[in-house]
């Protein structure tokens, strides 16, 4: 399960943002969504201040614009406002505009600004578990085909639905720990 996850500064350039990572350096945000176009998604973009926060900054100490004394996101107007986009539903883009369901993602709003980026697909437990379920069977019946008839491409079956199993339940495990957050 690919996760997205990104604390940085966030700039445009040639209209594309990127991000700047404090831990894995530049990021295209475009290339990383184009990943999950047309899945269900939680995505989660935010102004992330600075730690401990400094009350006479604009955002917090997240907004890189105070010195020019104009902000796109409004800091200029409002020195205390953390911008939130918090959406779940299918990630699209359309006319180089980025929208979860019909909420556009405003980008401009988060340019400028140290921000946090996180994008994690909805995954139904519910589904791995009846996949899971499923994988059980076939490998019992198979162990009983294998140990009685002991081919090799039997073997090989097993092996491969052993690790499908192993990788939904890893699956699994991943749900369960985001869920508890």
């Amino acid at each position: 399960m690919q996760v997205l996850s990104f604390i940085g500064l966030v700039y445009l350039k040639d209209d594309v943002p990127f991000l700047i990572d404090d831990d894995h350096g530049e990021k295209n945000l475009e290339k990383g969504l184009r990943a999950f176009v047309g899945t269900n998604v939680t995505l989660l973009f935010q102004h992330e201040p600075e730690k401990p926060l400094d009350p006479s900054k604009w955002g917090g100490g997240c907004c890189m614009w105070q010195r020019t004394g104009k902000c796109p996101s409004g800091h200029h107007d409002r020195p205390g406002y953390l911008h939130v986009f918090s959406q779940k539903g299918s990630l699209r883009e359309e006319g180089g505009k980025w929208f979860v369901s019909k909420e556009q993602i405003r980008i401009d709003m988060f340019n400028g600004h140290r921000c946090r980026f996180v994008v994690v697909p909805d995954i139904e437990k519910e589904s791995l578990l009846s996949d899971l379920g499923q994988l059980d069977v076939e490998m019992k019946d198979l162990q009983d085909k294998v140990f009685n008839t002991e081919h090799k491409k039997q073997f090989e079956k097993l092996d491969e639905l052993k690790s499908r199993a192993s990788a939904l339940r890893e699956k699994i495990i991943a749900v369960e720990k985001l869920g508890k957050k």
